[in-house]
Protein backbone atom coordinates (compact mmCIF):
# COMPACT_ATOMS: atom_id res chain seq x y z
CA UNK A 1 0.00 0.00 0.00
CA UNK A 2 2.95 2.29 0.98
CA UNK A 3 4.61 1.96 -2.57
CA UNK A 4 1.23 2.63 -4.33
CA UNK A 5 0.80 5.74 -2.48
CA UNK A 6 3.89 6.90 -3.76
CA UNK A 7 3.16 6.73 -7.09
CA UNK A 8 -0.55 8.43 -6.27
CA UNK A 9 1.71 11.09 -4.93
CA UNK A 10 2.03 12.39 -8.53
CA UNK A 11 -1.90 12.95 -8.52
CA UNK A 12 -1.14 15.90 -5.60
CA UNK A 13 0.43 17.99 -8.55
CA UNK A 14 -3.15 18.77 -9.96
CA UNK A 15 -4.00 20.82 -6.37
CA UNK A 16 -0.40 22.71 -7.02
CA UNK A 17 -3.01 25.65 -7.35
CA UNK A 18 -3.20 28.90 -5.94
CA UNK A 19 -6.59 28.16 -4.30
CA UNK A 20 -6.10 24.47 -3.42
CA UNK A 21 -8.70 23.63 -6.06
CA UNK A 22 -7.35 20.63 -8.44
CA UNK A 23 -6.94 21.19 -12.00
CA UNK A 24 -9.30 18.55 -13.78
CA UNK A 25 -6.41 17.11 -15.71
CA UNK A 26 -2.76 15.56 -14.53
CA UNK A 27 -0.34 13.48 -16.26
CA UNK A 28 1.24 10.33 -13.58
CA UNK A 29 4.18 10.98 -15.35
CA UNK A 30 4.75 14.60 -16.59
CA UNK A 31 2.25 16.26 -14.20
CA UNK A 32 -0.22 18.61 -15.19
CA UNK A 33 -0.62 19.44 -19.12
CA UNK A 34 0.59 22.50 -20.72
CA UNK A 35 -2.47 24.66 -21.66
CA UNK A 36 -5.09 22.93 -19.19
CA UNK A 37 -7.96 24.85 -18.52
CA UNK A 38 -7.62 26.18 -15.03
CA UNK A 39 -11.74 26.00 -15.14
CA UNK A 40 -13.29 22.96 -13.18
CA UNK A 41 -16.65 21.92 -12.04
CA UNK A 42 -17.42 22.21 -8.10
CA UNK A 43 -18.32 18.27 -7.72
CA UNK A 44 -14.90 17.32 -9.89
CA UNK A 45 -13.15 20.35 -7.52
CA UNK A 46 -14.43 18.75 -4.24
CA UNK A 47 -14.82 14.42 -4.34
CA UNK A 48 -11.55 13.55 -3.14
CA UNK A 49 -12.39 13.17 1.25
CA UNK A 50 -13.54 9.58 0.82
CA UNK A 51 -10.31 8.40 -0.96
CA UNK A 52 -8.05 10.56 -0.22
CA UNK A 53 -8.71 10.60 3.58
CA UNK A 54 -8.46 6.62 3.42
CA UNK A 55 -5.36 6.27 1.90
CA UNK A 56 -3.49 8.99 4.45
CA UNK A 57 -5.11 6.57 6.89
CA UNK A 58 -3.64 3.16 5.86
CA UNK A 59 -0.32 4.47 4.57
CA UNK A 60 0.16 7.56 7.45
CA UNK A 61 0.74 10.07 4.16
CA UNK A 62 -1.09 13.15 5.13
CA UNK A 63 -0.78 15.06 1.86
CA UNK A 64 -3.72 13.09 0.44
CA UNK A 65 -6.06 13.93 2.84
CA UNK A 66 -4.42 17.44 3.68
CA UNK A 67 -4.79 18.56 0.09
CA UNK A 68 -8.87 17.05 -0.39
CA UNK A 69 -9.73 18.76 2.88
CA UNK A 70 -8.03 22.01 1.25
CA UNK A 71 -9.88 21.78 -2.20
CA UNK A 72 -13.48 22.04 0.18
CA UNK A 73 -12.27 24.41 2.21
CA UNK A 74 -11.53 26.37 -0.67
CA UNK A 75 -14.82 25.74 -3.07
CA UNK A 76 -17.09 26.01 0.64
CA UNK A 77 -15.18 29.73 1.51
CA UNK A 78 -16.48 30.81 -2.27
CA UNK A 79 -19.96 30.16 -1.50
CA UNK A 80 -22.44 33.00 -2.08
CA UNK A 81 -24.26 34.75 1.26
CA UNK A 82 -26.93 32.13 0.97
CA UNK A 83 -24.96 29.51 1.18
CA UNK A 84 -25.20 28.67 -2.17
CA UNK A 85 -22.14 27.06 -4.75
CA UNK A 86 -22.06 27.65 -8.35
CA UNK A 87 -21.22 24.76 -10.68
CA UNK A 88 -17.75 25.78 -12.31
CA UNK A 89 -14.56 27.91 -10.75
CA UNK A 90 -11.51 28.64 -11.91
CA UNK A 91 -8.68 27.21 -10.00
CA UNK A 92 -6.10 29.76 -10.10
CA UNK A 93 -8.55 32.53 -9.14
CA UNK A 94 -11.34 31.45 -7.49
CA UNK A 95 -13.73 33.40 -9.55
CA UNK A 96 -17.10 31.46 -10.54
CA UNK A 97 -17.18 30.86 -14.04
CA UNK A 98 -21.17 29.23 -13.80
CA UNK A 99 -23.01 30.51 -11.37
CA UNK A 100 -26.10 28.03 -11.33
CA UNK A 101 -26.56 26.57 -7.75
CA UNK A 102 -27.97 22.85 -7.84
CA UNK A 103 -27.59 19.75 -6.20
CA UNK A 104 -27.45 17.70 -10.24
CA UNK A 105 -24.70 17.69 -12.56
CA UNK A 106 -21.37 19.60 -11.81
CA UNK A 107 -21.81 19.43 -8.21
CA UNK A 108 -23.43 16.50 -7.28
CA UNK A 109 -21.03 14.33 -5.70
CA UNK A 110 -19.34 17.64 -3.74
CA UNK A 111 -22.72 17.62 -1.31
CA UNK A 112 -22.34 13.52 -1.25
CA UNK A 113 -18.48 13.46 -0.04
CA UNK A 114 -19.47 15.76 2.69
CA UNK A 115 -21.87 13.71 4.26
CA UNK A 116 -20.03 10.50 3.35
CA UNK A 117 -16.85 11.62 4.62
CA UNK A 118 -18.66 12.86 8.11
CA UNK A 119 -19.72 9.42 8.68
CA UNK A 120 -16.59 7.31 7.80
CA UNK A 121 -14.26 9.38 9.50
CA UNK A 122 -17.09 10.84 12.11
CA UNK A 123 -15.64 14.02 10.85
CA UNK A 124 -17.32 17.16 12.73
CA UNK A 125 -15.80 19.83 10.17
CA UNK A 126 -17.41 18.14 7.19
CA UNK A 127 -20.54 17.84 9.30
CA UNK A 128 -20.80 21.00 9.56
CA UNK A 129 -20.39 21.88 6.09
CA UNK A 130 -22.70 19.72 5.40
CA UNK A 131 -25.43 21.26 7.64
CA UNK A 132 -25.51 24.41 6.60
CA UNK A 133 -25.34 23.35 2.61
CA UNK A 134 -28.37 21.00 3.10
CA UNK A 135 -30.10 23.77 4.87
CA UNK A 136 -29.48 26.00 2.13
CA UNK A 137 -30.69 23.18 -0.60
CA UNK A 138 -33.83 23.13 0.77
CA UNK A 139 -34.15 26.11 1.13
CA UNK A 140 -33.63 27.90 -1.95
CA UNK A 141 -33.53 24.59 -4.79
CA UNK A 142 -36.12 22.72 -3.10
CA UNK A 143 -39.60 23.35 -5.34
CA UNK A 144 -42.72 21.38 -4.70
CA UNK A 145 -41.04 18.04 -3.73
CA UNK A 146 -38.55 18.66 -6.79
CA UNK A 147 -34.78 19.88 -7.35
CA UNK A 148 -34.24 23.28 -9.69
CA UNK A 149 -31.28 25.53 -10.20
CA UNK A 150 -30.65 28.41 -9.46
CA UNK A 151 -28.57 31.61 -9.38
CA UNK A 152 -26.70 31.07 -6.50
CA UNK A 153 -25.91 35.31 -5.46
CA UNK A 154 -29.84 35.86 -5.12
CA UNK A 155 -31.89 32.25 -5.03
CA UNK A 156 -33.98 33.24 -8.34
CA UNK A 157 -34.66 29.77 -10.39
CA UNK A 158 -32.79 29.55 -13.39
CA UNK A 159 -33.33 26.21 -14.71
CA UNK A 160 -36.60 23.69 -13.71
CA UNK A 161 -35.12 20.61 -14.64
CA UNK A 162 -35.18 17.09 -13.08
CA UNK A 163 -31.72 16.11 -14.05
CA UNK A 164 -31.37 12.43 -13.42
CA UNK A 165 -27.75 12.50 -11.45
CA UNK A 166 -30.12 13.96 -8.80
CA UNK A 167 -31.66 11.07 -8.36
CA UNK A 168 -28.23 10.09 -5.94
CA UNK A 169 -29.75 12.60 -3.17
CA UNK A 170 -32.61 10.56 -1.47
CA UNK A 171 -29.62 8.38 -0.73
CA UNK A 172 -27.62 11.60 1.20
CA UNK A 173 -30.76 12.42 2.79
CA UNK A 174 -30.89 8.86 4.47
CA UNK A 175 -27.14 9.03 5.37
CA UNK A 176 -28.55 12.98 7.15
CA UNK A 177 -31.16 10.92 8.75
CA UNK A 178 -33.79 12.78 7.07
CA UNK A 179 -36.07 10.04 6.05
CA UNK A 180 -39.24 11.96 5.60
CA UNK A 181 -37.22 14.39 2.88
CA UNK A 182 -36.11 11.51 1.51
CA UNK A 183 -39.36 9.27 0.90
CA UNK A 184 -41.20 12.12 -0.84
CA UNK A 185 -37.90 12.60 -3.12
CA UNK A 186 -37.95 9.59 -4.35
CA UNK A 187 -41.15 9.05 -4.89
CA UNK A 188 -41.45 12.21 -7.06
CA UNK A 189 -38.40 11.07 -9.14
CA UNK A 190 -39.47 7.43 -9.37
CA UNK A 191 -43.16 8.47 -10.77
CA UNK A 192 -40.75 10.07 -14.12
CA UNK A 193 -39.24 6.31 -14.36
CA UNK A 194 -43.01 4.74 -13.99
CA UNK A 195 -44.09 7.42 -16.65
CA UNK A 196 -41.33 6.08 -19.22
CA UNK A 197 -40.00 2.85 -17.92
CA UNK A 198 -36.47 4.69 -17.41
CA UNK A 199 -35.05 7.84 -16.28
CA UNK A 200 -34.67 10.40 -18.97
CA UNK A 201 -31.43 12.57 -18.63
CA UNK A 202 -33.32 15.92 -18.60
CA UNK A 203 -37.34 16.49 -17.41
CA UNK A 204 -38.75 19.48 -17.33
CA UNK A 205 -40.78 20.48 -14.71
CA UNK A 206 -42.75 22.95 -16.22
CA UNK A 207 -43.81 21.04 -18.90
CA UNK A 208 -43.76 18.03 -17.98
CA UNK A 209 -42.13 16.60 -20.68
CA UNK A 210 -38.29 15.12 -21.96
CA UNK A 211 -35.95 18.03 -22.36
CA UNK A 212 -35.21 18.26 -25.54
CA UNK A 213 -32.30 16.77 -26.35
CA UNK A 214 -31.58 14.92 -23.50
CA UNK A 215 -33.83 11.77 -23.43
CA UNK A 216 -31.41 9.14 -22.93
CA UNK A 217 -30.62 6.83 -20.40
CA UNK A 218 -27.43 5.11 -19.83
CA UNK A 219 -28.22 2.98 -17.54
CA UNK A 220 -27.66 5.28 -14.61
CA UNK A 221 -27.51 3.40 -11.58
CA UNK A 222 -28.53 6.74 -8.71
CA UNK A 223 -31.87 6.12 -8.24
CA UNK A 224 -31.61 2.51 -8.10
CA UNK A 225 -28.56 3.69 -5.29
CA UNK A 226 -31.00 5.69 -3.41
CA UNK A 227 -33.65 2.96 -3.38
CA UNK A 228 -30.79 0.70 -1.48
CA UNK A 229 -30.25 3.22 1.10
CA UNK A 230 -33.82 3.48 1.62
CA UNK A 231 -34.82 -0.04 2.19
CA UNK A 232 -31.90 -0.29 4.61
CA UNK A 233 -33.11 2.32 6.80
CA UNK A 234 -36.43 1.61 6.77
CA UNK A 235 -37.17 -1.97 5.34
CA UNK A 236 -40.46 -0.88 3.46
CA UNK A 237 -41.39 -3.45 0.64
CA UNK A 238 -42.15 0.06 -1.27
CA UNK A 239 -38.21 0.28 -2.33
CA UNK A 240 -38.67 -3.25 -3.36
CA UNK A 241 -41.83 -2.72 -5.52
CA UNK A 242 -39.96 0.27 -6.82
CA UNK A 243 -36.56 -2.00 -7.28
CA UNK A 244 -38.78 -4.44 -9.35
CA UNK A 245 -40.12 -1.88 -11.68
CA UNK A 246 -36.52 -0.82 -12.35
CA UNK A 247 -35.46 -5.01 -13.00
CA UNK A 248 -38.54 -5.30 -15.16
CA UNK A 249 -37.43 -2.37 -17.66
CA UNK A 250 -33.30 -3.46 -17.65
CA UNK A 251 -34.77 -6.56 -19.32
CA UNK A 252 -35.81 -4.83 -22.28
CA UNK A 253 -32.42 -3.48 -22.26
CA UNK A 254 -30.74 -6.89 -22.51
CA UNK A 255 -28.72 -7.66 -25.67
CA UNK A 256 -26.53 -10.64 -27.14
CA UNK A 257 -23.52 -9.38 -25.31
CA UNK A 258 -25.00 -7.42 -22.18
CA UNK A 259 -27.32 -4.31 -22.16
CA UNK A 260 -27.68 -1.45 -23.95
CA UNK A 261 -27.95 2.19 -22.97
CA UNK A 262 -31.20 3.97 -23.90
CA UNK A 263 -30.98 6.37 -26.97
CA UNK A 264 -34.64 7.42 -26.36
CA UNK A 265 -36.87 6.98 -23.39
CA UNK A 266 -40.36 7.61 -25.21
CA UNK A 267 -39.48 5.07 -28.36
CA UNK A 268 -37.01 2.95 -26.21
CA UNK A 269 -34.52 2.72 -28.82
CA UNK A 270 -32.04 1.29 -27.91
CA UNK A 271 -27.84 2.16 -28.63
CA UNK A 272 -24.56 0.18 -29.20
CA UNK A 273 -23.12 1.17 -25.70
CA UNK A 274 -22.90 0.29 -22.13
CA UNK A 275 -20.89 2.46 -19.46
CA UNK A 276 -18.88 0.44 -17.08
CA UNK A 277 -20.75 1.91 -14.05
CA UNK A 278 -23.66 -0.10 -14.75
CA UNK A 279 -21.81 -3.07 -13.44
CA UNK A 280 -20.13 -1.27 -11.17
CA UNK A 281 -23.04 0.51 -9.91
CA UNK A 282 -26.53 -0.54 -11.33
CA UNK A 283 -26.07 -3.63 -10.65
CA UNK A 284 -24.66 -4.26 -7.76
CA UNK A 285 -26.87 -1.41 -5.90
CA UNK A 286 -29.72 -4.02 -7.47
CA UNK A 287 -28.33 -7.10 -6.38
CA UNK A 288 -28.00 -5.58 -2.57
CA UNK A 289 -31.47 -4.39 -2.45
CA UNK A 290 -32.79 -8.16 -2.93
CA UNK A 291 -29.98 -9.45 -1.22
CA UNK A 292 -30.48 -8.59 2.47
CA UNK A 293 -28.23 -11.41 3.55
CA UNK A 294 -25.15 -10.33 1.93
CA UNK A 295 -22.52 -9.10 4.56
CA UNK A 296 -22.39 -5.72 2.89
CA UNK A 297 -25.91 -5.51 4.35
CA UNK A 298 -25.00 -7.08 7.82
CA UNK A 299 -22.34 -4.62 8.44
CA UNK A 300 -22.12 -0.78 8.01
CA UNK A 301 -20.31 0.68 4.67
CA UNK A 302 -19.78 3.87 2.93
CA UNK A 303 -20.13 3.75 -0.83
CA UNK A 304 -17.84 6.13 -2.61
CA UNK A 305 -18.69 7.80 -5.78
CA UNK A 306 -18.29 4.88 -8.10
CA UNK A 307 -20.26 2.14 -5.65
CA UNK A 308 -17.10 0.89 -3.92
CA UNK A 309 -17.90 0.09 -0.31
CA UNK A 310 -14.98 1.37 2.58
CA UNK A 311 -15.90 -0.29 5.64
CA UNK A 312 -17.42 1.99 8.62
CA UNK A 313 -14.27 1.24 10.59
CA UNK A 314 -12.22 2.10 14.04
CA UNK A 315 -8.96 1.86 11.63
CA UNK A 316 -10.24 5.34 10.25
CA UNK A 317 -11.19 6.67 13.41
CA UNK A 318 -8.08 5.97 15.37
CA UNK A 319 -6.27 7.01 12.67
CA UNK A 320 -7.85 10.02 12.26
CA UNK A 321 -6.87 11.62 15.27
CA UNK A 322 -2.77 10.53 15.23
CA UNK A 323 -0.61 12.88 13.38
CA UNK A 324 1.70 11.47 10.57
CA UNK A 325 5.05 13.05 9.99
CA UNK A 326 6.49 10.67 7.76
CA UNK A 327 10.20 10.59 7.56
CA UNK A 328 10.77 10.59 4.11
CA UNK A 329 9.52 13.39 2.07
CA UNK A 330 8.27 12.47 -1.06
CA UNK A 331 10.49 14.97 -4.13
CA UNK A 332 6.93 15.29 -6.51
CA UNK A 333 4.63 16.35 -2.87
CA UNK A 334 4.28 20.20 -3.38
CA UNK A 335 5.73 21.90 -0.29
CA UNK A 336 2.56 23.23 0.60
CA UNK A 337 1.33 19.48 2.05
CA UNK A 338 4.91 18.01 2.99
CA UNK A 339 4.89 17.88 7.16
CA UNK A 340 1.40 18.55 7.52
CA UNK A 341 -0.62 16.26 10.26
CA UNK A 342 -3.18 14.34 9.32
CA UNK A 343 -6.81 15.98 10.33
CA UNK A 344 -4.66 18.20 12.35
CA UNK A 345 -7.73 20.50 13.66
CA UNK A 346 -9.83 17.77 15.02
CA UNK A 347 -10.56 16.65 18.44
CA UNK A 348 -11.01 13.12 20.17
CA UNK A 349 -13.75 11.39 18.93
CA UNK A 350 -16.90 12.24 21.33
CA UNK A 351 -15.27 14.63 22.81
CA UNK A 352 -16.96 17.59 20.81
CA UNK A 353 -20.09 19.47 21.64
CA UNK A 354 -23.56 18.52 20.14
CA UNK A 355 -24.10 20.13 16.42
CA UNK A 356 -26.13 23.30 16.55
CA UNK A 357 -28.82 21.19 14.00
CA UNK A 358 -31.57 19.21 14.74
CA UNK A 359 -30.73 15.95 13.03
CA UNK A 360 -28.39 13.28 14.05
CA UNK A 361 -25.97 11.67 11.44
CA UNK A 362 -26.49 7.75 10.98
CA UNK A 363 -23.30 7.86 12.45
CA UNK A 364 -25.28 7.00 16.17
CA UNK A 365 -25.93 3.53 14.68
CA UNK A 366 -22.45 2.53 14.82
CA UNK A 367 -21.68 2.58 18.11
CA UNK A 368 -24.02 -0.02 18.68
CA UNK A 369 -22.06 -3.37 19.18
CA UNK A 370 -22.66 -5.58 15.91
CA UNK A 371 -21.80 -9.09 15.14
CA UNK A 372 -22.31 -10.58 11.42
CA UNK A 373 -25.01 -13.15 11.67
CA UNK A 374 -27.61 -14.97 9.37
CA UNK A 375 -30.44 -13.61 11.28
CA UNK A 376 -30.75 -10.10 11.31
CA UNK A 377 -33.09 -7.27 12.89
CA UNK A 378 -33.87 -3.95 12.23
CA UNK A 379 -32.74 -1.32 14.40
CA UNK A 380 -35.21 1.55 13.35
CA UNK A 381 -37.10 3.44 15.87
CA UNK A 382 -35.27 1.30 18.24
CA UNK A 383 -33.31 1.86 21.63
CA UNK A 384 -30.46 -0.87 22.29
CA UNK A 385 -29.21 -1.07 25.74
CA UNK A 386 -25.79 -2.71 25.29
CA UNK A 387 -22.83 -3.78 28.47
CA UNK A 388 -19.67 -2.62 27.31
CA UNK A 389 -17.19 -4.66 26.25
CA UNK A 390 -14.67 -5.74 28.95
CA UNK A 391 -12.59 -8.74 27.04
CA UNK A 392 -9.25 -7.56 26.14
CA UNK A 393 -8.99 -7.56 22.12
CA UNK A 394 -6.00 -9.46 20.41
CA UNK A 395 -3.98 -8.64 17.94
CA UNK A 396 -6.48 -10.85 15.53
CA UNK A 397 -9.67 -8.84 16.11
CA UNK A 398 -7.97 -4.92 16.44
CA UNK A 399 -8.48 -5.45 12.62
CA UNK A 400 -12.21 -5.34 13.34
CA UNK A 401 -12.13 -3.49 16.35
CA UNK A 402 -15.16 -1.45 14.73
CA UNK A 403 -17.25 -3.94 15.21
CA UNK A 404 -16.91 -3.66 19.21
CA UNK A 405 -16.93 -0.01 19.72
CA UNK A 406 -18.82 1.89 22.55
CA UNK A 407 -22.24 1.32 23.90
CA UNK A 408 -25.03 3.11 22.80
CA UNK A 409 -26.82 4.61 26.37
CA UNK A 410 -30.14 3.36 26.81
CA UNK A 411 -31.93 6.91 27.09
CA UNK A 412 -30.85 7.77 23.48
CA UNK A 413 -32.69 8.21 20.75
CA UNK A 414 -31.64 7.41 16.82
CA UNK A 415 -33.08 9.17 14.02
CA UNK A 416 -30.58 8.14 11.37
CA UNK A 417 -31.11 5.21 9.44
CA UNK A 418 -30.84 1.28 10.16
CA UNK A 419 -28.27 -0.85 8.39
CA UNK A 420 -29.67 -4.54 8.45
CA UNK A 421 -27.29 -5.63 11.72
CA UNK A 422 -27.73 -7.88 14.62
CA UNK A 423 -27.01 -6.54 18.26
CA UNK A 424 -24.50 -8.54 20.59
CA UNK A 425 -26.66 -9.60 23.25
CA UNK A 426 -26.69 -8.31 26.70
CA UNK A 427 -25.86 -11.03 29.44
CA UNK A 428 -29.36 -10.18 30.56
CA UNK A 429 -30.37 -11.76 27.35
CA UNK A 430 -27.54 -14.23 26.31
CA UNK A 431 -26.97 -16.37 29.56
CA UNK A 432 -30.56 -17.61 30.57
CA UNK A 433 -31.00 -19.58 33.46
CA UNK A 434 -31.17 -23.45 32.86
CA UNK A 435 -34.45 -25.03 33.64
CA UNK A 436 -35.23 -27.52 36.38
CA UNK A 437 -36.29 -29.95 34.51
CA UNK A 438 -33.40 -29.25 31.79
CA UNK A 439 -30.95 -31.52 33.67
CA UNK A 440 -27.36 -32.85 32.12
CA UNK A 441 -26.84 -35.88 30.30
CA UNK A 442 -25.54 -38.46 32.62
CA UNK A 443 -21.80 -38.68 32.04
CA UNK A 444 -21.87 -35.55 30.17
CA UNK A 445 -20.00 -32.22 32.03
CA UNK A 446 -22.79 -29.45 32.17
CA UNK A 447 -21.42 -26.09 31.14
CA UNK A 448 -22.31 -22.87 33.27
CA UNK A 449 -24.15 -19.68 31.66
CA UNK A 450 -20.41 -17.90 31.75
CA UNK A 451 -18.48 -20.44 29.73
CA UNK A 452 -21.37 -20.60 27.40
CA UNK A 453 -21.20 -16.60 27.30
CA UNK A 454 -16.93 -16.61 26.35
CA UNK A 455 -17.30 -19.77 23.78
CA UNK A 456 -20.37 -17.55 21.99
CA UNK A 457 -18.02 -14.30 22.05
CA UNK A 458 -15.36 -16.74 21.02
CA UNK A 459 -17.48 -17.84 18.29
CA UNK A 460 -19.03 -14.39 17.04
CA UNK A 461 -15.14 -13.28 17.14
CA UNK A 462 -14.35 -15.97 14.78
CA UNK A 463 -16.73 -15.19 12.49
CA UNK A 464 -15.67 -11.63 12.02
CA UNK A 465 -12.58 -12.30 11.12
CA UNK A 466 -12.77 -15.28 8.54
CA UNK A 467 -15.40 -12.67 7.04
CA UNK A 468 -12.96 -9.81 7.43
Amino acid sequence: MVYQAVRYFELLAAFDTSTGIPYGTVNLRHGVPQGETPITCTAGGGTFSVEFGVLSALTGHAAFERAARRAVRALWSRRSEIDLLGNHINTQTGEWTHRDAGIGSGIDSFYEYLIKAAVLFDDQEYEQIFADAYKAALKWLRMDGWYVEANMLKGQVTWPLFNALQAYWPGVQVLYGDIDMATVTAKNFHLVWRKYGFTPEGYNLMSNQVQPGQGGYPLRPEHIESLYHLYTATHDPLWLRFGRDIVNSLERTRVKCGHAAVSNVESHTLENRMDSFFLSETLKYLYLLFDVDNHINTYPHIFNTEGHPYPVSSIFLDHASAEFNHPHAHPHIPEIFQGASFLDHKVPRHSCKAPSYTRVLSRDLFDIPVTLQRSNVSLVGQTQTVQPQTQTQTTATTATSDSTTKSKPASAKTTGPSFVTRPRPSPASSTTAPSPSASPTSGVPSTSPADEKQEQEQEQKKEIVNRT
